[in-house]
């Protein structure tokens, strides 16, 4: 493919139709089969079309031309190649986003098998599949498998060329939030502790170091250790509204400090971050988003700087 394709791409794709696009696209595929036979660059023309397929929300499209660029990359040799694994890693997130999770796992584990078969496993992309594999095992709630992925990512993530303190944070932040939903609250706030000393030796911000001190909050919420849970929460506020915006997450942390508030016996503080996380979702989500229903239930059940018994206002988020 020459910087003659490259630059025509580009151009369709700023000023075309989809179907121009696929045009373009289909056709240099015919041309590398008819022309000269390149099976590398006939997988590398349909990964290509799957990822504009998988980027306007034709995922079935997309799909099928990912498995094209699978076959193809086969039949060139490189059935375990980098380009082969990306584009499995491609076929799994597709898969997860429409709500195939099971599939997306899957995918996941076969990606991490080829790079295991072809000595890839040393690789960035490989602890980066596995720390995907390890969040895939959380969201269906596979805690233990999750647990021991998150570890091999951290160890990963610490033994490449040049070793990536953040990646291995993220990782024990994953292993901490695995460990609390088992119910292992020590393990729990060990793993999100050393994750929270990684992201803070850092001279730069990081997104995910919000998440970990979310995690670190709720683990001391359970735990009891109200003040501990509060400051985490407070801390990671102002991070993720300034890396992600006032989304679920941010009403989430909103939510959780009332309610630690609250068991802290500061309840016109409580009732005023209730309020925010109400606020925010009705602009945000709508009346009709669960979050701003749940809120607005929350609400209704109690008065500002009352004395707030009711254990039936703490709700989990």
């Amino acid at each position: 493919m020459t910087d003659e394709f490259f630059d025509g791409l580009i151009a369709i794709i700023d000023q075309g139709t989809p179907s121009e696009v696929e045009s373009y696209i289909s056709y240099e595929i015919l041309k590398a089969q008819r022309v000269y036979d390149g099976k590398t660059a006939v997988g590398a023309l349909y990964s290509m079309l799957g990822a504009y397929y998988s980027e306007t929300g034709s995922y079935s499209k997309a799909e099928e031309s990912y498995k094209l660029a699978l076959d193809a990359f086969e039949s060139a040799g490189l059935a375990y190649s980098v380009q082969y694994v990306t584009v499995i890693l491609s076929i799994s997130s597709l898969q997860a986003k429409t709500s195939r999770q099971q599939e997306s796992i899957a995918s996941l584990v076969e990606a991490k098998s080829a790079m295991e078969t072809s000595g890839m496993d040393s690789m960035y992309l490989y602890a980066s599949t596995v720390m995907m594999l390890c969040q895939s095992y959380i969201k269906v709630r596979e805690y233990e498998k999750a647990i021991e992925l998150g570890i091999i990512a951290c160890q990963k993530a610490n033994s490449l060329l040049e070793p990536d303190q953040g990646f291995a944070a993220w990782a024990l932040s994953a292993v901490a939030q695995a460990y609390m939903e088992i119910g292992d609250l020590e393990n729990a706030e060990k793993s999100a502790a050393n994750a929270l000393s990684l992201f803070e030796d850092f001279s730069y911000e990081d997104p995910k170091h919000s998440q970990a001190l979310s995690i670190y909050g709720l683990i001391n919420y359970k735990k009891g250790n109200y003040a501990v849970a509060l400051e985490a929460f407070e801390r990671s506020l102002p991070l993720t509204k300034r890396f992600y915006g006032i989304n679920t997450n941010y009403m989430a942390i909103c939510f959780n400090i009332f309610r630690t508030c609250q068991a802290l016996g500061m309840n016109v503080k409580a009732y005023e971050w209730l309020s925010e996380a109400h606020s925010r979702a009705q602009t945000v989500l709508g009346d009709s988003h669960p979050y701003t229903s749940k809120f607005g239930e929350v609400i209704g059940s109690i008065t500002p700087g009352g004395n707030e018994d009711s254990a039936h206002a703490l709700y989990d988020i």
